[in-house]
C-alpha cells in the first residue's frame, strides 16, 4: 500500500510551535506506516523543516496557500494537484484543529484514493446492489476528488486558526518579554547614571573641604 502524508504548515514564521508539532506527528505518522511512502507539503515551513531529513520523499511543496483568503475553489486546486503528484492509496492530512485560544490538538485524518474506494466497494457487491454507472471510474475519481477537496478545505481553516492564535500568544509573549527587558535596561542605566553622579558629588565635596582647610 503506497501513503501520501500530507502536513498543513504555515507559509509564515513567528507562531509558535504549530509547525514543528505538525512535522513532529508527521515523521512518527512516517515511521509508523508500512509500504510506499511520500510526502506533500502544504506551506513553505514544512519544506524547511523536512527537506534535511526526508528530501527524498518529497513529492510536491506547495506554497503561498494563505496569501488569499481561504476558500474551497483553492481547496479544490490543491486536491487535484495532490491526486496528480503522487500515485497513493491512502492520503494522511496532519493539521491543527484549533481548541482554545492557548491550545490546539495536532491530529491526523485519512482519504483513500479512488483506486482504493473502488476496491472497498466490491468486497459490498454480494449484499448491495450498485448502479453500474455509479461505480465507473470516473465517476468514483471525481467523488473522491470531492471528499479530499472538502477535507483539506476544513483542515485549511483550522490550520489558519490555530496559526493565528498561535502568533497572536507569540505576539504578546514577544511584546511582554521586550517590556521586561526595557526595564531592566532603564534600571542599569539608571544605577549607572546615578554611580557617576555620586561619585561627581564626591569629588566636589572633597575638593571644597580641601579648599576649605
Amino acid at each position: 500500500m503506497s501513503h501520501l502524508i500530507v502536513p498543513i504548515t504555515s507559509d509564515r514564521g513567528l507562531c509558535g510551535g504549530v509547525n514543528a508539532q505538525v512535522i513532529k506527528a508527521s515523521k512518527v505518522l512516517e515511521k509508523d506506516l508500512k509500504g510506499e511512502k511520500a510526502f506533500a507539503i502544504l506551506g513553505s515551513k514544512g519544506e524547511g523543516l523536512l527537506k534535511r531529513t526526508h528530501g527524498h520523499l518529497l513529492a510536491r511543496v506547495i506554497t503561498e496557500i494563505y496569501q488569499n483568503p481561504t476558500s474551497f475553489a483553492l481547496a479544490s486546486e490543491i486536491a487535484e494537484e495532490l491526486q496528480t503528484c503522487k500515485q497513493y492509496d491512502k492520503a494522511h492530512i496532519i493539521y491543527n484543529r484549533f481548541r482554545s485560544a492557548i491550545a490546539y490538538d495536532t491530529l491526523v485524518d485519512e482519504c483513500e484514493s479512488a483506486d482504493a474506494m473502488q476496491e472497498r466497494m466490491a468486497a459490498f457487491t454480494e449484499k448491495y446492489e450498485f448502479e453500474d454507472e455509479f461505480t465507473e471510474s470516473l465517476h468514483m475519481n471525481d467523488m473522491m476528488q470531492f471528499v479530499l477537496a472538502s477535507k483539506v478545505y476544513s483542515r485549511l481553516l483550522e490550520s489558519a486558526t490555530s496559526e493565528v492564535s498561535a502568533r497572536m500568544g507569540a505576539m504578546e509573549n514577544a511584546s511582554k518579554n521586550c517590556g521586561e527587558m526595557i526595564g531592566k535596561i532603564t534600571l542599569n542605566m539608571n544605577k549607572a547614571r546615578q554611580a557617576v553622579i555620586t561619585q561627581e558629588l564626591g569629588e566636589i565635596v572633597s575638593g571644597a573641604a580641601a579648599v576649605g582647610a
